[in-house]
């Protein structure tokens, strides 16, 4: 880059502009967002500074940065990025170099006009072009698989008897339907309304009466809302009511969830177990404990012999742990064997992701998942670093069949390696 004019016109799209515009597009201000969480990962690393979330649909980030660089403290600039969320890191690398210089006050001036902003613009891009691998620049999980769900063309597949299963709409939906309604487990993504509508009309005209959420994750209990205008109860673990009654970070997808509307909340809680007759129909519904999350739930319809899993198994596909809110590597194991364990060769089993399958199959994702804890266990155990496991590739021999989804081998080492106790001393 030559000029102040180029550097603005790669990174903001506007030759001329003197200085970053806030007029961006709902997916650039998602990518934006995903490339700043990456970066702070990287800043982290490097022991300097810690960024946090930016979101420029709460405030201007622009006239913030203005204001707070206006006070005589470093930490209100720190208190700046913490308080913004999800702007571009072309914008945080600048706001890193004015928060930590002596020459605050010359920066200030020099960042609001045309000159200066293009040479402090520079600078962040020189320091992202050392600091962030090209391969950073993907989207969030989060905001790939809502891409995905709004293109959704939800057809309901038969399973078996009155069960179906509604595949893409983030977690896969189960659908029990009988004359005077409909049993869900979970309830898919709220973008994905109009085609879940078509899809359960197209089974027959009977409401839902019931959702259970397998789990918190917003791709299992986006659709509460909806569902409960429709009519439908939405059953689910105490600890899911927790997360969607309050703000839940999930630090590896780089997002934070926000509660939700007190509509779509659970409103029967199963803390352990609950048998249901419905219309006929046996409803099981079962606690695994901690394992992919804190409140995992199993559904199972035992007349027609079918098992709902919800992400404790990801069929054909390396699973998300969440670390942070109660999963671990050690329980996605545990929850893997009891599903093996309740099964028989007859049983059909619907996973969170995926096709549906049986026992065979459920037996090979427990191995894969034992073998790679061992593996990543013996590094971990050694005294090797996260960055040192994730070289050793210690999931070469499953990425062929396993790594082709949301979570790819590297990812999915990290997870192992977060969710292991430390290394002995």
């Amino acid at each position: 880059m030559n000029s102040g004019t180029e550097i603005r016109s790669v990174v903001y799209g506007s030759p001329g502009v003197a200085a970053p515009t806030f007029q961006r597009t709902h997916l650039e201000r998602l990518a934006f967002a995903d490339m700043l969480a990456r970066l702070r990962k990287s800043i982290e690393a490097a022991d300097m500074w810690i960024l946090h979330e930016i979101d420029p649909r709460t405030i201007h980030p622009w006239r913030a940065i203005r204001t707070l660089l206006s006070r005589p403290s470093a930490k209100n600039c720190l208190e700046l990025v913490r308080r913004l969320r999800r702007t571009s890191m072309a914008e945080c690398c600048l706001i890193e170099n004015l928060a930590q210089s002596r020459r605050r006050n010359w920066m200030q001036r020099q960042m609001f006009t045309p000159a200066g902003t293009a040479n402090l613009l520079f600078i962040a891009i020189v320091l992202l072009a050392g600091a962030i691998p090209v391969a950073c620049y993907a989207l969030s999980p989060v905001i790939a698989i809502n891409e995905e769900a709004k293109k959704a063309n939800v057809q309901p597949q038969l399973v078996r008897g009155d069960i179906s299963v509604l595949e893409g709409s983030g977690g896969n939906i189960t659908v029990l339907n009988r004359p005077a309604g409909k049993f869900l487990v979970d309830g898919g993504i709220a973008y994905s309304k109009d085609t879940l509508v078509h899809a359960l009309q197209t089974i027959s005209s009977a409401p839902p009466l019931f959702v259970v959420n397998t789990h918190y994750h917003w791709d299992h209990t986006d659709g509460n809302a909806w569902l409960h205008d429709l009519g439908a109860t939405v059953i689910a673990h105490p600890n899911t009511l927790k997360h969607l009654s309050n703000s839940t970070r999930v630090d590896d997808w780089e997002w934070t969830f926000p509660p939700m509307p007190a509509s779509g909340r659970p409103t029967d809680l199963v803390s352990k177990a609950k048998t249901m007759r419905f219309q006929g129909t046996t409803v099981r519904i079962a606690y695994y404990g901690p394992s992919h999350t804190d409140s995992d739930l199993s559904v199972y319809f035992v007349e027609a012999d079918v098992l709902a899993t919800g992400d404790t198994w990801w069929n054909g596909y390396y699973p998300f742990i969440d670390n942070q809110n109660g999963g671990s590597i050690d329980g996605m194991i545990r929850a893997a064997k009891e599903n093996a364990k309740r099964v028989t060769e007859k049983t059909l089993v619907v996973p969170g992701h995926g096709p549906v399958g049986h026992r065979a199959e459920l037996i090979e994702y427990r191995d894969m998942l034992i073998d790679i804890r061992d593996k990543v266990s013996a590094l971990k155990n050694k005294g090797k670093s996260r960055a040192e496991v994730v070289a050793a590739k210690p999931t070469a021999a499953y990425d062929a069949k396993w790594g082709g989804f949301v979570i790819n081998p590297e990812f999915f080492t990290r997870l192992v390696f977060d969710g292991l106790p430390a290394a002995p001393k």
